[in-house]
């Protein structure tokens, strides 16, 4: 779909969630990078998003970098949500994120992984108290065994709720 001309909301597929469908990755995303590098298209992936204008909301997610498809997702973002472990090596690649991007995309950094027992990890809030925090929580990691999110398994865990926060401060932050 990024270098011929395939409808993109075709590739949408229901999941057994109401209001969630998805298109999942392959293995032919492993080139994405030297496609968008051959093609030269800075906006090939904003333009893509455009045809899928029917949906409220659309989630990418992809791996950690700052690689020629993070650039396009970057480019196509109205906002950018980043896991950061309380950690200083991945501190300083927010750093880098944030640098990278200059101010052009909205942030929304995440604690993630979050053991509040550890001295790293409560000093990393203690610097960052606004933002959202996932702890760390065999719930959370449950979701990939399960195949569900933790909100449908575990409604009540802290897990669940530290989730059904994070979303309701994505959605005031695009709707600000």
């Amino acid at each position: 779909m990024f270098s011929k001309d395939v409808a993109v909301a075709k590739q949408a597929r229901p999941t057994a969630y109401p209001h969630l469908d998805l298109i999942a990755a392959d293995a032919s995303l492993r080139g994405l990078d030297q496609l968008f590098h051959e093609m030269d298209k800075k906006k090939r992936l904003a333009r893509l998003l455009a045809e899928l204008a029917g949906y409220d909301r659309v989630i990418l997610d992809c791996p950690p970098g700052l690689t020629e498809t993070a650039d396009q997702v970057m480019r196509a973002a109205d906002l950018i949500v980043i896991p950061v472990i309380p950690s200083p090596l991945s501190t300083r690649a927010y750093d880098a994120v944030v640098q990278h991007l200059g101010g052009r995309t909205p942030l929304l950094p995440v604690h993630v992984m979050v053991d509040k027992r550890r001295a790293l990890h409560a000093e990393a809030l203690a610097r960052h108290p606004d933002w959202p925090v996932i702890p760390m929580a065999s719930n959370i990691e449950s979701m990939a065994v399960k195949r569900a999110p933790v909100g449908v398994f575990a409604p009540k865990s802290a897990a669940a709720q530290s989730f059904a926060d994070l979303w309701r401060r994505i959605e005031h932050r695009l709707t600000a």
